[in-house]
């Protein structure tokens, strides 16, 4: 018998860009939070400078789903996100069964966590068309990931450590790491936890790269031998970073640039909605080219052509590639969307501007003829009269001044409406 492990990363996003690192460091402190320090001869001293490093916690929950225990670690990044990294205690297994085993064991893991899962997704209204069928029992809950991401968003928006984005990604993100012995690596059971479940065969599923010298990957599970240095260095936690950070971008431009769309669309004749959103757009996607020059430069972080090597190898497997292309293809689209949306709401003010010159040619015509009629009676009088007299010339010419007024009035609620 010889020992396995199952490691469970999950990535939560907290809604926004720590904007004040240092006071954070200071309020987390009392709960057990410290920095992550990276080691001086792997990252350059000039990624060092211009990042953050990791909070993560000293103080570990346990929790028990059958007869395995899970250790939790929390910790938090400058980029927004929270991340629950799950450890199993150690399983014992053998050569002929170890991937029956250890699957058994995830995939209770993840039917406890799913029933956390929908509840938290409910309370954020979430819960629509495909998900709309999901119940879960509440009487016996194992995980609380929803409570403990609730409290940490909290936290970080009572003490204003937030920059906030304008909407938050709630879904969760969960990769798992099988860290398995040395005598396993060469089973042909290795293709079940690939493609976690057991079958007889996944032409498909086992691919070998180079994780470290030793392993298998593919974009949801990593097997590697259970001493290797896979979570040493912060290799893996940077690279999922990445992966989830893009993701929320995604969510974030496929949202935005739908609602702008529709906006354009459906004009109903006041621009301020439409100004709103390009301004949200266009403040969106500076904040996305900053991540995205993150993530695209991840490589260059490191010393060594070993240890980019690892961060590449990675990259790849979790498939970071055609997430970046996607987010470039959208900024584009953003782009021209912004264009489309500038010249939407000049061609709007040119035509106002039209009609407000004609309204204003009216406007002095009327108070041309309102001055023509104060002079009138006077053409007939023989001479001052002792006493103002409202006859039908005076009062015609009061009631077209007035209604210029009137008319006046409107024309500058209908502008400010416009502006």
């Amino acid at each position: 018998m010889t020992s396995s492990k199952i490691s469970i990363s999950v990535k939560y996003d907290l809604g926004g860009r720590i904007k004040n690192y240092n006071r954070l460091l200071n309020l987390l402190t009392p709960l057990g939070f410290k920095k992550k320090i990276e080691s001086l001869s792997i990252y350059n001293f000039s990624y060092l400078k211009r990042v953050e490093s990791t909070l993560e916690s000293d103080k570990k929950d346990t929790v028990i789903t059958g007869d395995c225990t899970w250790t939790l670690t929390y910790s938090i990044d400058e980029f927004g996100i929270f991340t629950i990294l799950c450890e199993s205690s150690d399983i014992e297994c053998t050569l002929d069964n170890f991937s029956h085993q250890l699957l058994q064991i995830y995939d209770l893991f993840v039917d406890e966590k799913n029933k956390d899962y929908i509840l938290y997704l409910k309370d954020k209204g979430q819960i629509k068309k495909g998900l709309k069928d999901k119940t879960v029992d509440t009487a016996d809950l194992t995980f609380n990931f929803r409570e403990t991401i609730d409290y940490y968003r909290s936290f970080l928006k009572k003490n204003d450590l937030i920059d906030p984005r304008d909407e938050t990604y709630f879904f969760h993100d969960f990769r798992t790491i099988f860290q398995i012995p040395r005598e396993f690596m060469d089973s042909p059971d290795i293709s079940n936890l690939l493609a976690l479940e057991v079958s007889d065969y996944h032409p498909e599923a086992k691919k070998e790269i180079d994780l470290f010298g030793c392993g298998y990957s593919n974009t949801w599970c990593f097997i590697t031998e259970r001493d290797s240095d896979f979570f040493s260095n912060g290799l893996f936690h940077l690279a999922h970073n990445c992966w989830y950070l893009s993701q929320i971008w995604l969510y974030t431009l496929s949202d935005d640039l739908g609602k702008a769309t529709v906006k354009l669309n459906n004009f109903s004749g006041d621009t301020r909605p439409i100004k709103r959103m390009l301004l949200k757009v266009q403040k969106n996607k500076s904040k996305i080219q900053r991540d995205l020059q993150v993530i695209e430069n991840a490589d260059l972080v490191l010393k060594s052509s070993k240890y980019n090597m690892r961060l590449r190898s990675l990259f790849d497997s979790l498939n970071i590639k055609p997430q970046i292309s996607i987010i470039k293809n959208q900024i584009e689209d953003m782009s021209t969307l912004l264009g489309e949306g500038h010249s939407f709401l000049q061609s709007e003010s040119n035509e106002n501007l039209e009609k407000n010159s004609k309204i204003l040619e009216i406007l002095f015509a009327l108070n041309t003829i309102a001055g023509i009629g104060l002079f009138l009676p006077g053409l007939y009088s023989n001479g001052v009269a002792s006493s103002f007299k409202l006859d039908f010339p005076r009062l015609a010419s009061l009631c077209i001044i007035l209604l210029s007024v009137i008319i006046y009035i409107v024309v500058y609620i209908r502008n400010s409406k416009v502006k």
